[in-house]
Protein backbone atom coordinates (compact mmCIF):
# COMPACT_ATOMS: atom_id res chain seq x y z
CA UNK A 1 0.00 0.00 0.00
CA UNK A 2 0.95 3.43 -0.94
CA UNK A 3 1.24 5.99 1.92
CA UNK A 4 1.46 9.89 0.83
CA UNK A 5 2.88 12.33 3.60
CA UNK A 6 2.64 16.37 3.23
CA UNK A 7 5.42 17.99 5.34
CA UNK A 8 8.67 16.71 6.56
CA UNK A 9 8.59 17.66 9.94
CA UNK A 10 9.28 14.84 12.88
CA UNK A 11 5.33 14.85 13.27
CA UNK A 12 5.53 13.74 9.58
CA UNK A 13 8.87 11.48 9.81
CA UNK A 14 7.66 9.84 12.51
CA UNK A 15 4.44 8.69 11.06
CA UNK A 16 6.17 7.45 7.48
CA UNK A 17 8.70 5.64 10.12
CA UNK A 18 6.10 3.85 11.35
CA UNK A 19 4.30 2.81 8.05
CA UNK A 20 7.70 1.66 7.07
CA UNK A 21 8.38 -0.94 9.49
CA UNK A 22 4.33 -1.50 9.09
CA UNK A 23 5.35 -2.76 5.60
CA UNK A 24 4.19 0.48 3.51
CA UNK A 25 5.55 1.68 0.88
CA UNK A 26 5.85 6.04 2.20
CA UNK A 27 6.65 9.05 -0.24
CA UNK A 28 7.25 12.74 1.59
CA UNK A 29 6.27 16.03 -0.35
CA UNK A 30 7.11 18.95 0.98
CA UNK A 31 6.61 22.66 -0.37
CA UNK A 32 10.64 23.47 0.72
CA UNK A 33 13.85 22.51 -0.86
CA UNK A 34 15.02 20.66 2.40
CA UNK A 35 13.41 18.54 5.42
CA UNK A 36 12.52 19.40 9.09
CA UNK A 37 13.58 23.18 8.97
CA UNK A 38 12.21 24.49 12.13
CA UNK A 39 13.34 21.31 13.80
CA UNK A 40 16.90 22.25 12.88
CA UNK A 41 16.81 25.15 14.76
CA UNK A 42 15.61 23.39 17.82
CA UNK A 43 18.82 23.63 19.98
CA UNK A 44 18.99 27.42 20.30
CA UNK A 45 16.41 26.42 23.41
CA UNK A 46 18.05 23.21 24.51
CA UNK A 47 17.53 20.63 22.27
CA UNK A 48 15.18 17.80 24.70
CA UNK A 49 13.56 14.96 22.48
CA UNK A 50 11.03 14.17 25.40
CA UNK A 51 11.14 13.75 29.08
CA UNK A 52 12.09 10.85 30.98
CA UNK A 53 9.12 10.74 33.62
CA UNK A 54 6.71 7.61 34.09
CA UNK A 55 4.29 6.78 31.19
CA UNK A 56 1.38 7.98 33.61
CA UNK A 57 2.71 11.11 34.82
CA UNK A 58 3.80 11.37 30.94
CA UNK A 59 -0.24 10.93 29.65
CA UNK A 60 -1.40 13.60 32.51
CA UNK A 61 0.18 15.85 30.76
CA UNK A 62 -2.49 16.28 27.69
CA UNK A 63 -6.62 16.73 27.82
CA UNK A 64 -7.36 14.98 24.34
CA UNK A 65 -8.41 11.23 24.81
CA UNK A 66 -6.97 11.12 20.93
CA UNK A 67 -3.84 12.31 21.82
CA UNK A 68 -3.76 10.11 24.58
CA UNK A 69 -4.30 7.10 23.07
CA UNK A 70 -1.43 7.74 20.87
CA UNK A 71 0.81 8.61 23.70
CA UNK A 72 -0.21 5.07 25.32
CA UNK A 73 1.26 3.53 21.74
CA UNK A 74 4.01 5.38 21.21
CA UNK A 75 5.12 7.14 24.54
CA UNK A 76 8.71 8.52 25.73
CA UNK A 77 9.94 5.58 26.48
CA UNK A 78 9.18 4.51 23.22
CA UNK A 79 10.87 7.66 21.77
CA UNK A 80 14.23 7.04 23.47
CA UNK A 81 14.11 3.34 22.02
CA UNK A 82 13.21 4.28 18.55
CA UNK A 83 16.04 7.02 18.45
CA UNK A 84 18.49 4.25 19.96
CA UNK A 85 16.93 2.17 16.60
CA UNK A 86 18.80 4.65 14.31
CA UNK A 87 21.70 5.08 16.00
CA UNK A 88 20.60 8.50 18.78
CA UNK A 89 21.99 7.89 22.04
CA UNK A 90 20.28 9.78 24.53
CA UNK A 91 20.73 10.74 28.38
CA UNK A 92 18.49 12.44 31.32
CA UNK A 93 19.69 16.18 32.06
CA UNK A 94 19.02 16.88 35.72
CA UNK A 95 15.44 17.81 35.26
CA UNK A 96 14.47 14.85 33.86
CA UNK A 97 14.62 15.63 29.91
CA UNK A 98 16.11 13.58 27.65
CA UNK A 99 18.84 14.99 25.44
CA UNK A 100 20.66 13.56 22.61
CA UNK A 101 24.60 12.96 24.01
CA UNK A 102 26.84 15.78 24.26
CA UNK A 103 28.51 17.12 20.85
CA UNK A 104 25.16 15.98 18.84
CA UNK A 105 23.14 18.59 17.22
CA UNK A 106 19.79 18.92 15.92
CA UNK A 107 21.50 18.48 11.89
CA UNK A 108 22.66 15.00 13.70
CA UNK A 109 19.78 13.66 14.96
CA UNK A 110 17.73 14.67 11.64
CA UNK A 111 20.31 13.15 9.56
CA UNK A 112 20.44 10.12 10.86
CA UNK A 113 16.78 10.08 10.69
CA UNK A 114 16.70 10.55 7.35
CA UNK A 115 19.47 8.42 6.64
CA UNK A 116 17.16 5.51 7.84
CA UNK A 117 13.90 6.52 6.03
CA UNK A 118 16.06 6.41 2.54
CA UNK A 119 17.66 2.90 3.74
CA UNK A 120 13.96 1.80 4.20
CA UNK A 121 13.36 2.99 0.58
CA UNK A 122 11.08 6.29 1.63
CA UNK A 123 11.31 8.86 -1.00
CA UNK A 124 11.65 13.00 -0.73
CA UNK A 125 9.92 15.46 -3.37
CA UNK A 126 11.04 19.00 -1.98
CA UNK A 127 9.37 22.05 -3.64
CA UNK A 128 5.94 19.93 -4.20
CA UNK A 129 3.55 22.46 -2.69
CA UNK A 130 0.23 20.77 -2.44
CA UNK A 131 -2.43 22.61 -3.65
CA UNK A 132 -5.96 20.47 -3.85
CA UNK A 133 -6.88 16.74 -2.93
CA UNK A 134 -9.02 14.38 -2.84
CA UNK A 135 -10.05 10.65 -1.15
CA UNK A 136 -7.31 8.91 -2.86
CA UNK A 137 -5.03 11.42 -4.45
CA UNK A 138 -2.90 14.94 -4.22
CA UNK A 139 -2.45 17.59 -6.54
CA UNK A 140 0.77 18.82 -6.18
CA UNK A 141 2.40 22.02 -7.74
CA UNK A 142 5.96 21.77 -9.03
CA UNK A 143 8.23 24.47 -10.28
CA UNK A 144 7.73 23.03 -13.96
CA UNK A 145 3.85 21.67 -13.87
CA UNK A 146 1.08 20.65 -11.53
CA UNK A 147 0.42 17.22 -10.99
CA UNK A 148 -1.67 14.40 -9.20
CA UNK A 149 -0.71 11.62 -7.43
CA UNK A 150 -2.53 8.48 -6.30
CA UNK A 151 -2.43 6.79 -2.79
CA UNK A 152 -4.31 4.53 -0.19
CA UNK A 153 -3.68 6.60 2.67
CA UNK A 154 -2.42 9.94 2.96
CA UNK A 155 -0.99 12.13 6.08
CA UNK A 156 -1.34 16.01 6.45
CA UNK A 157 1.71 16.68 8.94
CA UNK A 158 1.66 20.47 7.81
CA UNK A 159 2.96 22.29 11.16
CA UNK A 160 3.51 25.57 11.51
CA UNK A 161 0.81 26.82 13.70
CA UNK A 162 3.11 27.12 16.73
CA UNK A 163 5.85 29.87 15.00
CA UNK A 164 3.40 32.27 13.49
CA UNK A 165 4.49 35.78 12.48
CA UNK A 166 3.22 38.75 14.17
CA UNK A 167 2.69 41.36 11.98
CA UNK A 168 2.85 45.02 13.14
CA UNK A 169 0.85 47.96 11.15
CA UNK A 170 4.11 49.45 10.04
CA UNK A 171 4.51 46.12 7.89
CA UNK A 172 1.35 46.74 5.84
Amino acid sequence: MKVGIVGTGPAALMAGSQYLLQGFEVSFYDHKKAPARKFLVAGHGGFNLTHSESKSDFLSRYDCDEIKKCVEIFDNQALIEWLKFIGIETYSGSTGKIFPVKGTKPIDVLNAWISWLKKQNATFHFEHKMIDFDSNSIVFQTISSEIKVNFDKMVFALGGGSWSIKISKKQY
